[in-house]
């Protein structure tokens, strides 16, 4: 009889649960904060929108919501906020990186970038083998004259795709 009365009141007054009020009683945010290092056109990029995308359809799949972050490397990230965090590509945020996993135990993800000092989940191919089986397979096909896009060399994607181009044998480099 009580429940029913309850029932009909939530009907009457069209009542909604608070989603903030249920998050902090269950003391679970349910989101998931992706934070992207800032660089000049971010938002023209197709690496970026591509990653924005994936990450937004499967946290959605996931029923999370996504707090998106774009930062300068010394930004702050609350860890009261997220329940879990996503790096991609950590230019110059190696200390957010450390002190979110390290200092404020928030599980983490890196991607696109392996984290060697940390014991922390990473998503990253092997550029630099990648790069070497690439121009050995043009080089057993008879080509002489290969060039290589490495991408930003700021970035570790782009250091190991010169290196794996420089270390694969038989080959002089042009600095053009």
């Amino acid at each position: 009889d009580n429940r029913q009365r309850v029932l009909n009141a939530i009907k009457k007054l069209k009542y909604r649960p608070n989603p903030s009020a249920q998050r902090l009683a269950a003391g679970k945010t349910n989101t998931i904060g992706l934070i992207i290092p800032r660089y000049e056109g971010i938002f023209q990029s197709f690496y970026a929108s591509e990653v924005l995308k994936g990450i937004g359809m499967a946290a959605e799949r996931q029923r999370y919501d996504l707090l998106l972050h774009i930062t300068d490397g010394k930004s702050f990230v609350n860890p009261a906020a997220v329940d879990g965090v996503l790096f991609v590509d950590i230019d110059g945020d190696e200390e957010l990186v450390d002190r979110v996993f390290t200092e404020e135990a928030i599980p983490a993800v890196v991607l696109n970038h392996y984290v060697e000092d940390l014991p922390i989940s990473c998503v990253a191919i092997d550029n630099k083998t990648a790069t070497q089986m690439v121009v050995d397979y043009l080089v057993r096909l008879g080509h002489k004259d290969i060039a290589t896009i490495t991408g930003d060399l700021k970035t570790q994607a782009g250091l190991d795709r010169l290196d794996g181009f420089v270390l694969t044998s038989g080959l002089d480099m042009d600095p053009r």
